[in-house]
């Protein structure tokens, strides 16, 4: 069974994170929302409470295929939280890992050295400081293991490059025919 983790964090994307959540579940994923804040309610962007699963810090041990992380208002707490940067520098090295970030999130993965070597993109405010090899301006930018894009009106694709990613084509066109997305 293939598994995710999506930490949250005060502040976070609505539209970002519940579209990972939700297309990513639909193919059968295990999807595990995890606070970073210390607390599992978690207030998002547009004053959505949203109760994570866990916290960050009781599965920051346990194996994941994939960290796909929503960006939002409250981006700099990424900045701070080293657990999650150390993990996702260790999965960005992983081959057979998945690392994705959307909107905000991109520009403090890079802040951290985890995008280094890769071609990536982010919410245009935060594209031209992007640290990362290659800067794109597409609204989704897939090198290797990395998967980014620009914001809420790409989370839906994003979400769905990720569903293709961890699921493979077949599974992807399924849940782009069952939610009646239009490309």
């Amino acid at each position: 069974m293939v598994k995710v983790l999506v930490p949250l964090y005060t502040a976070f994307e609505e539209l970002e994170a519940l579209s990972i959540v939700d297309l990513l579940r639909r193919a059968g994923v295990i999807v595990t929302t995890a606070s970073i804040t210390g607390q599992k309610l978690v207030t998002a962007g547009q004053g959505v409470n949203i109760e994570a699963d866990t916290l960050f810090s009781d599965v920051q041990n346990e194996p994941f295929d994939c960290i796909a992380v929503p960006g939002g208002m409250g981006h700099p707490a990424l900045g701070t939280c080293e657990p999650l940067l150390n993990l996702l520098r260790t999965y960005v090295k992983d081959q057979s890992k998945t690392v994705a970030a959307i909107c905000a999130a991109p520009f403090y993965l890079g802040e951290a050295g985890v995008l280094d070597g890769k071609k990536a993109t982010c919410y245009p405010a935060l594209l031209p400081k992007l640290k990362c090899a290659e800067r794109k301006e597409d609204p989704l930018v897939i090198d290797g293991n990395v998967i980014t894009s620009r914001g809420p009106g790409t989370s839906f694709m994003f979400a769905l490059a990720l569903v293709e990613k961890l699921c493979g084509k077949a599974k992807r066109d399924e849940i782009v025919k069952q939610t009646v997305f239009s490309e």
